[in-house]
């Protein structure tokens, strides 16, 4: 995370749902740069696994039906 350009920080907070809170907030009230590692680490971590937990192949396939197979 600390070899991301400010650019990239700033692109990957927008995916959050700190930005969307941010967004939402009165202008006058809003905290001027609130972009924050912590809350882009949580977004791509939380990404990651929802990936993790949807993914599968041909060989994660057929080693969970052998594993099932009582017969």
């Amino acid at each position: 995370m600390s070899d991301l350009q400010p650019y990239e920080l700033d692109a990957l907070w927008l995916l959050t749902r700190e930005w969307d809170d941010w967004d939402c907030e009165l202008e006058e009230g809003r905290v001027t740069y609130p972009v924050s590692r912590l809350d882009v680490a949580a977004y791509l971590q939380e990404e990651l696994l929802n990936q993790a937990v949807n993914w599968s192949d041909a060989r994660i396939s057929k080693y969970l039906e052998r594993r099932y197979d009582w017969g």
